[in-house]
């Protein structure tokens, strides 16, 4: 919340510049702060929030608000419970498919390259291709041909990645 006052308030104020006069404090957190304080800011869209990054610990507050409604059961009558979550489950995907099937909405990353130009389409295809081989085959695991680690020296000292 002090974040957030000082976002209404005070951030025009911390700086300077040739553009700085043209920034000015966001007229939405001034009119809507109060959604920020009651955790509901999450069912307004984006292009009109104060600080977008805040959805989260909205709809963090309203599991933790009804999480007791499935944490009693699953205690007290754990069939109950568990039957439960998993009604809720399945509603929450039955729902989800019938949104995205009566708007007609992405389906899911693999299906998002028919609804981008070529220049976006080739990013993401960059990012399928190259990007997870180099999050899953990093240089650091490769082996140096002819060259054998030595623990020798350094116990604690891990070295390179045999194959």
């Amino acid at each position: 919340m002090i974040v957030l006052g000082f976002h209404a308030t005070l951030i025009s104020y911390t700086g300077a510049g040739t553009l700085w006069p043209t920034y000015d404090t966001n007229p939405v957190c001034q009119k809507d702060w109060w959604w920020y304080l009651l955790y509901i800011n999450n069912f307004e869209t984006s292009d009109k929030q104060c600080m977008t990054w805040c959805w989260y610990l909205a709809a963090d507050m309203q599991f933790y608000i009804i999480s007791p409604l499935f944490m009693v059961p699953l205690i007290r009558w754990p069939r109950l419970g568990c039957a439960l979550i998993l009604a809720c489950i399945s509603g929450s995907c039955v729902t989800s498919f019938l949104l995205t099937y009566q708007y007609n909405l992405i389906d899911g990353f693999s299906r998002l390259e028919f609804h981008l130009d070529d220049s976006q389409n080739f990013m993401i295809q960059k990012i399928i291709d190259h990007g997870g081989l180099v999050v899953r085959y990093g240089p650091w695991s490769r082996r140096i041909p002819d060259s054998k680690p030595d623990f020798t020296e350094d116990p604690s000292c891990i070295g390179p990645v045999e194959s």
